[in-house]
C-alpha cells in the first residue's frame, strides 16, 4: 500500500510583488517506479521569493532522492534575474534563455515548468512554486517509457570531461524525441536577495551553467521496445570566470528525453538521468 506524505509550504505568492503568506498543504506520494521527474525553475539572485523556491526544491529532493532532478535557470527577462550589485557571479545564460521562449514565458519568477507537461491550473508549462510538488507528485507515479542512464569520465589535467547517455526503450515510442544534455553546479556561494535583505554568502544550486546539446535537444527519431541506444559527447570545463566558479566537484550531467513536435505542441519529458562529473 503507498502511503501518502502530507507537507505544509509556506506561499508567497506566485507574482514578483506578493508578500502574502499562506500554507498550502499539498498531498505527496513518493514514487514506486522508474520515472525521474525534471523541474526545470526560473530563478534570480534580484528575486526575494526565489529564495522560498530554493528552500521548496531541497525539499523536494530530499523527498524524492534520485528519482527528481531541478535545473535553476536564470535568463534575461525582467530585473528579478539579474545578479545584485554585490554579487561576484552572472549566472544568466544565453542557452537557459532559449529553453524558456521555447517553453514560454512565466507571469512572474520564481516559476517552474514539470516534466513540460501542462496540469490543472498552470499557466500553460508554467507553475507557481505552490503547484511544483503537486505535479512532481502526479508525473512520479507514470510508468517509465524508457530508461536513462548517464557516465561520465574526466581528466583533471585537461578539464575535459566524456559523457556516454545510454537510453533503452520500455515500450513502443513512436513520437519525435530529442535528447538534452546540460552541465549545473551546486554550492556556489554567492549572492541573494532574500527576505532579511540582500545576503553575499548565500549558497546556489541546481544552477544551469551550459548546455551541452543543442539547447532544445538534439533530434534522436524513435525509440522501440527494448531498443539500446547511446549517444556521447565531451565538454571542457572552463577556469572559473564571471559566470561562476567552474568546479568540476560541484558539477553535474543532467540529461533527459522530450517529444518534439512543434507542430503538435507537445515537448513533455518522458525521461531524466543525471551524474556527477567527478
Amino acid at each position: 500500500m503507498q502511503h501518502k506524505i502530507i507537507i505544509l509550504f509556506l506561499g508567497l505568492g506566485l507574482f514578483l510583488g506578493s508578500c502574502e503568506e499562506a500554507y498550502i498543504p499539498i498531498s505527496l506520494t513518493p514514487p514506486t517506479g522508474d520515472k525521474v521527474v525534471i523541474l526545470e525553475e526560473y530563478s534570480g539572485a534580484s528575486c526575494v521569493p526565489c529564495v522560498e523556491g530554493h528552500q521548496i526544491i531541497e525539499n523536494l529532493q530530499n523527498l524524492y532522492g534520485d528519482k527528481f532532478i531541478a535545473i535553476t535557470m536564470h535568463t534575461f527577462v525582467g530585473g528579478q534575474g539579474n545578479p545584485l550589485p554585490e554579487s561576484n557571479y552572472d549566472f544568466r545564460t544565453q542557452d537557459g534563455h532559449d529553453i524558456l521562449e521555447y517553453l514560454g514565458y512565466p507571469q512572474g519568477i520564481p516559476s517552474g515548468v514539470v516534466d513540460r507537461t501542462e496540469f490543472t491550473g498552470g499557466d500553460d508549462l508554467q507553475l507557481s512554486k505552490q503547484q511544483w510538488s503537486g505535479a512532481i507528485s502526479e508525473e512520479a507515479q507514470k510508468p517509465a517509457q524508457l530508461l536513462l542512464g548517464v557516465e561520465t569520465t574526466f581528466d583533471q589535467t585537461s578539464r575535459k570531461v566524456n559523457i556516454e547517455v545510454s537510453m533503452f526503450g520500455l515500450s513502443n515510442i513512436d513520437a519525435a524525441l530529442s535528447l538534452t544534455v546540460v552541465i549545473v553546479e551546486d554550492k556556489i556561494i554567492d549572492a541573494q536577495a532574500t527576505p532579511d535583505g540582500h545576503v553575499e554568502d548565500y549558497e546556489h544550486n541546481n544552477v544551469l551553467r551550459s548546455a551541452i546539446s543543442s539547447a532544445l535537444g538534439d533530434d534522436i527519431g524513435t525509440l522501440a521496445e527494448n531498443e539500446s541506444r547511446t549517444k556521447s559527447y565531451e565538454f571542457t570545463l572552463p577556469q572559473a570566470d564571471g559566470s561562476g566558479p567552474w568546479d568540476p566537484a560541484n558539477c553535474r550531467i543532467i540529461a533527459y528525453v522530450s517529444v518534439k513536435d512543434i507542430a503538435a505542441g507537445k515537448k513533455e519529458i518522458l525521461q531524466g538521468a543525471q551524474a556527477d562529473v567527478e
